[in-house]
C-alpha cells in the first residue's frame, strides 16, 4: 500500500505516515459511514447531545496536545492552533445548548405561520404573503443518486398546487 508522508512544514520533517486510500477503501470508509449515521440517527436527541458534550470535554482535556500536532502538521503558530481549537469548544457548546431550540419537532401549518408575528411566505423566494417571516416549499428526499432536475420539476409541480387565500 502506497504510503502518504505528513510534513512539517516548518522543519520538513516526516512526522507521520499514513495509508493512501485507493477507490476501495474510500468506499469500504463510507459505507461505514452511511452505518453509523443511521445508528446515530436513530439514538435520542438528548443522548447525542452527551456525546457531543463528552467530544467537547476531551477537546479541552486535550487542548495542548492537540494543538501541537495542529501547528506541527500545518505550521501556524501555537497560539492559533489552541484559538482554533477554543472556537470548536465555544462552537459545540452554542450547538449543544441550542440543539432542543432548533431540533426539535414542530408542527408549522399555514394557520400558526399566519398567526406569528412577522410571516412572509414566499414560495420559490416570490413573496406570496408579505407580513415577515419566510416560509417555503420543501421537498424531502432520501436518494442520495436522485436526478436534480426531476426533484426540481416535482417542486414546481408541489408549489403550483399551492393556493393562499
Amino acid at each position: 500500500m502506497k504510503k502518504l508522508p505528513i510534513i512539517n512544514p516548518a522543519t520538513e520533517d516526516v512526522i507521520a505516515e499514513l495509508n493512501e486510500d485507493t477507490k476501495q477503501s474510500l468506499q469500504n470508509k463510507f459505507e461505514l459511514l452511511k452505518a453509523a449515521q443511521r445508528s446515530w440517527q436513530q439514538k435520542p436527541l438528548p443522548e447525542r447531545i452527551v456525546i457531543i458534550e463528552k467530544f467537547s470535554a476531551l477537546l479541552e482535556e486535550n487542548k495542548e496536545e492537540l494543538a501541537s500536532v495542529l501547528t506541527s502538521e500545518v505550521g501556524k503558530p501555537l497560539q492559533q492552533s489552541r484559538n482554533e481549537i477554543n472556537g470548536a469548544i465555544t462552537r459545540i457548546k452554542w450547538l449543544t445548548g441550542n440543539a432542543g431550540k432548533y431540533l426539535s419537532d414542530e408542527t408549522m401549518t399555514l394557520d400558526k405561520a399566519l398567526e406569528e408575528m412577522n410571516t412572509d411566505i414566499r414560495i420559490f423566494g416570490k413573496p406570496t404573503l408579505r407580513p415577515y417571516r419566510r416560509i417555503g416549499v420543501a421537498l424531502v428526499c432520501d436518494d442520495l443518486n436522485a436526478d436534480m432536475n426531476a426533484l426540481r420539476k416535482k417542486a414546481k409541480e408541489t408549489a403550483d398546487k399551492i393556493s393562499i387565500q
